[in-house]
């Protein structure tokens, strides 16, 4: 015999609700060990805030998985919240916005990208 289960928006709400606290606890646990420096001046609240705000950003561009959304936002936090629009018209914009590649993928070559020192000058294409 088998049981039918409804579940109403609501429920659908809150059980996304839970997700996205939840992740944004998990990233931010994982920045401030993987990250001191980087995240030692910000608060816990505009930490959760800039995890929330960069997830959205993510997605936006297909980078939709917990794995790939977490690694974009690592990569803001390195590189500043706008790199995408600072390296605009080069590779990594170009890379981001490939609806063809697979977020594994997009993520690898950022991964693999000669990201210039915290004090040199962006290599161009």
């Amino acid at each position: 015999m088998w049981s039918v289960i409804v579940i109403r928006n609501e429920q659908k709400a809150a059980f996304a609700e839970l997700k996205r606290r939840t992740f944004e606890a998990r990233v931010a646990a994982l920045l401030r060990e993987r990250f001191p420096q980087e995240t030692e001046s910000i608060s816990q609240e505009d930490l959760k805030r800039q995890i929330r705000e960069e997830a959205e950003n993510a997605g936006r561009i297909g980078l939709e998985s917990d794995e790939t959304a977490q690694r974009f936002i690592e990569f803001t936090l390195l590189h500043g919240r706008d790199f995408v629009r600072d390296y605009e018209g080069t590779w990594v914009a170009r890379t981001l916005r490939d609806p063809a590649l697979a977020e594994a993928d997009k993520v690898a070559l950022l991964d693999a990208y000669p990201w210039p020192a915290p004090t040199g000058s962006r290599p161009s294409d």
